[in-house]
């Protein structure tokens, strides 16, 4: 468990040091599921969303953790 917490803190880290432009991301792109570019990005922006939601997850059962 300790390896997966240090896995995770070390993601999540390069992460927020990430900007949309590293995942070839920008505003104005599509999403739509009509076109490959579009499904490739909502597939891009799941994956960045998915491990942000780990990381959330295992941070609050952490703490939850922490104090029971």
């Amino acid at each position: 468990m300790e390896r997966f917490a240090s896995l995770m803190d070390s993601t999540i880290s390069r992460l927020l040091k990430c900007e949309l432009v590293d995942f070839s991301l920008a505003k104005g792109l599509d999403f739509t599921h009509s076109t490959n570019l579009g499904l490739r990005n909502v597939m891009t922006v799941n994956l960045i969303l998915g491990t942000h939601e780990v990381y959330l997850i295992s941070f609050f059962l952490s703490f939850f953790f922490f104090f029971f």
